[in-house]
């Protein structure tokens, strides 16, 4: 069996300079193994990390309050566009139902109107009709009369 070599791969050393004994947190545990009281451990970062704190809450207050007013003015204008779209819906509406009576008289108006055509076409044929009966009444009572003076002179004749 063959063996392989892998190449050894050193990692470079680290440009910091690191000692553990200059550290904080080393001080303050030596300061701690002196003397039994505690010491805070606040000291070196309350000054600057309250004001940092008090900085940064400021900074997300703002944050916030800026972002509360861009959703109060994304709803109120929502609430504007709303209301147009209400005032549109409402015109077009009355625009409609007027269309719609407008037509609905109209269709009314047609349908008295063929009633009316209708009306006339019958009282047309009625009058026709009147007058057929009458000028066959006339041709009838015209016939009715020669009869009668045909009869009386036939009546003269016999007597």
């Amino acid at each position: 069996m063959l063996h392989l070599q892998s190449p050894t791969i050193t990692p470079p050393k680290s440009s910091f300079n690191f000692k553990p004994s200059t550290s904080i947190l080393d001080t303050q545990i030596e300061a701690l193994k002196a003397s039994p009281k505690a010491l805070p451990i606040e000291t070196h970062f309350s000054s600057a990390s309250k004001d940092d704190d008090a900085s940064s809450l400021e900074t997300i207050v703002k944050c916030k309050e800026a972002e509360a007013k861009l959703f109060q003015k994304l709803a109120d204008d929502a609430r504007k566009e709303v209301d147009s779209y209400r005032h549109i819906v409402r015109t077009k509406t009355q625009k409609l139902e007027e269309e719609y009576a407008m037509k609905l008289a109209k269709l009314g108006f047609q349908e008295i109107e063929e009633k009316r055509r209708k009306k006339l076409e019958e009282l047309k044929t009625l009058e026709n009709s009147h007058y057929d009966y009458h000028k066959m009444k006339l041709r009838m009572q015209t016939e009715i009369q020669g009869l009668l003076e045909r009869m009386e002179t036939t009546k003269k004749m016999w007597v």
